[in-house]
């Protein structure tokens, strides 16, 4: 993903997807994540931010494996970070 502000969220709709930032770029996402159970996906590089939620975070997933939540920071929000 290129450098930006997006404001949206984001819902994997199959296994082995990888979210990323490009590298040297910064993309806020306002909004969340959700891997779901999707099984071998990547979350990397995202600031996560802006979202209200109570029964997940801004960066989710359940009961799957393999999958890979790395260099992101999640700030100003409601709810769980990941």
């Amino acid at each position: 993903m290129h450098a930006g502000t997006y404001t949206e969220n984001v819902t994997f709709k199959a296994a082995g997807v990888t979210l990323q930032v490009n590298s040297g770029d910064t993309a806020v996402l306002k909004g969340t994540i959700d891997i779901l159970s999707f099984s071998n996906s990547i979350v990397d590089g995202f600031q996560v931010t802006g979202f209200s939620v109570a029964s997940y975070g801004g960066i989710h997933a359940s009961n799957t494996t393999g999958g890979i939540i790395r260099n992101n920071v999640v700030h100003d929000a409601t709810g769980s970070g990941i």
